[in-house]
């Protein structure tokens, strides 16, 4: 794993076109209180962090115990489509959306619930190792990997809710963490705007 860039994006650590902004330095940042920004993004990633129902929207690098002091002092800079990711409002809808989802889940009756049993086939295995599970390519962005019981969950809840046929095959019995899968952050807000 690459150390920690503070020169990059603290949310993507990416190199990209997309200009790198410090909130510090932005026009109409609020001069008089740097700190809300800063705190305001934090707030939002323990949210995230915190709820169990919700996927984080992007695969963090960033320190459990960092604050409000060390993202000043380190003039900390992001691009804004990976800010937008940690919005409150996406994460209200994260939240809002896992709680309706665990609400189904309740009044379900027990039969109806499916069993999860997970094969992993080694077709999947090489097809995610190479592409993204959801679009199938590899050139429209930086893959992440499905790392936590959670993103795997959470994809297979999404694309079961959205019964697409041709998705569902690509997941069905399959163990995405070690299938090795991976997927564009832009697929997955798809997913979850849709779903």
């Amino acid at each position: 794993m690459m150390a920690f860039s503070w020169s990059h994006c603290i949310i993507c650590q990416k190199d990209t076109s997309e200009e790198v902004r410090c909130p510090l330095r932005s026009r109409g940042a609020d001069k008089s209180d740097p700190r809300s920004v800063y705190n305001s993004f934090l707030q939002n990633v323990s949210g995230f962090r915190d709820s169990l129902d919700v996927i984080l929207p992007v695969c963090l690098t960033l320190p459990l115990e960092l604050n409000v002091d060390a993202l000043i002092e380190k003039e900390a800079a992001w691009h804004k489509s990976c800010h937008l990711h940690f919005s409150k409002s996406k994460l209200n809808k994260a939240k809002e959306k896992a709680t309706r989802k665990r609400k189904q889940d309740q009044a379900k009756p027990e039969q109806e619930k499916p069993t999860k049993i997970r094969i992993l086939s080694s077709s999947i295995k090489k097809n995610c190792k190479e592409n993204c599970i959801l679009c199938d390519q590899t050139c429209t962005g930086p893959l992440h990997n499905v790392t936590t019981s959670t993103n795997d969950e959470n994809l297979h809840r999404m694309i079961t809710e959205l019964e697409d046929n041709t998705l569902l095959p690509k997941i069905s019995g399959v163990d995405l963490i070690a299938a090795e899968a991976k997927y564009h952050m832009k697929c997955i807000t798809n997913l979850q705007e849709v779903t």
